[in-house]
């Protein structure tokens, strides 16, 4: 078999394995469709607000607990590089980056509306 021929193969083969994947997690039933009850014990387990709580996984960060303190952690992959790190902040700078981002949008639609 060529080098070609042999990296379609596989390539196939990755894309098969993705599918099977997929097809065990139906659309709807990962971290976003979370019930209301299943935040409200997250954020009692980690001490902070359960809006607080879907905030931040609709940001994509995850709740930690690291030394006795509440984190939000997400993984960001460095510009140039293709290992992802994980960068992580407290719940205090989590509400700021949240308020600004919020701030933003407003400014954001009223420019767009005059």
């Amino acid at each position: 078999m060529t080098r070609s021929r042999l990296f379609i193969a596989v390539c196939l083969m990755a894309l098969a394995a993705l599918e099977a994947g997929c097809a065990d997690h139906p659309a709807g039933s990962g971290n976003g469709s979370t019930s209301a009850a299943s935040i409200a014990s997250q954020a009692n387990r980690f001490g902070v607000s359960a809006k607080l709580l879907a905030a931040a996984g609709n940001l994509g960060y995850n709740p930690k607990i690291v030394n006795g303190k509440t984190v939000f952690c997400q993984k960001e992959a460095n510009t140039g590089s293709i290992i992802a790190q994980y960068h992580c902040v407290g719940a205090a700078s989590l509400r700021l980056a949240l308020l600004q981002q919020r701030t933003m949008r407003h400014q954001l639609e009223r420019a767009q509306d005059q």
